[in-house]
């Protein structure tokens, strides 16, 4: 079948085990220095990247929107059913990483940013009635094939820049970021040449926006501070 496990060992290696996720959120550090100093640039390539993959592939496209508006997983993106999710203050999200318990991925308070999500959780509300389970599975396939045909897919359009590439793992951290600068308004400070040593020194100042980011991702809040 197109979606089996490929027979060349070099593309094996490069199908990644869909039981372990790779969530680049290891620390707070880790995901805030990722994005850059220009959060603009990592954001308008993270756009790029999914206008690539809309040109050809509509259902992965809008797959990778969600990650965008929502920091879900792919996992979490595949098995999201809109009809159970969708509550009036957000994505209720029972993560398998927490044995079932759910967390809450709130509605943005921008009104730009509210109106995408929006849009996107009813695209996403259209497409999972069509589909057995009401999720944003492909139909007929199971979880495993739907990894690997969702990265078959993604694999083509991955922008490859002087310093990263753009992968739709990066979208998850870039919806980490946006909605860190809305819970303190650091638009205009990340983009200074000295935003993480910034950061570094009002740790403190915005632990608050740190955890709401950290939850809405589905992890602990960080205990330990910057050394």
């Amino acid at each position: 079948m197109q979606d089996d496990i490929p027979k060349n060992p070099k593309r094996q290696r490069a199908m990644r085990n869909p039981d372990v996720e790779n969530t680049r959120c290891m620390s707070v550090v880790d995901w805030l220095a990722r994005a850059r100093a220009s959060s603009r640039e990592f954001i308008a390539e993270c756009e790029e990247l999914i206008a690539r993959v809309a040109t050809t592939s509509p259902h992965e496209a809008l797959l990778c929107e969600l990650m965008l508006v929502s920091g879900l997983e792919l996992s979490e993106a595949l098995n999201f059913k809109p009809l159970e999710s969708i509550t009036p203050d957000g994505l209720l999200i029972k993560s398998r990483e927490t044995n079932g318990r759910s967390r809450l991925v709130p509605f943005a308070k921008l009104p730009r940013s509210l109106h995408r999500q929006c849009k996107i959780y009813s695209r996403c509300l259209q497409h999972s009635v069509k589909i057995s389970g009401n999720t944003m599975r492909y139909e007929g396939l199971s979880k495993d094939q739907s990894y690997r045909r969702f990265e078959r897919t993604l694999a083509v359009h991955y922008i490859s820049t002087s310093s990263m590439q753009i992968t739709y793992q990066d979208l998850r951290l870039a919806y980490a970021r946006l909605m860190f600068e809305e819970c303190i308004g650091y638009r205009q400070t990340a983009e200074s040449q000295n935003t993480l040593q910034s950061m570094l020194i009002n740790y403190f100042g915005v632990q608050p926006a740190i955890k709401a980011v950290m939850q809405a991702l589905g992890y602990s809040p960080p205990t330990s501070t910057f050394g």
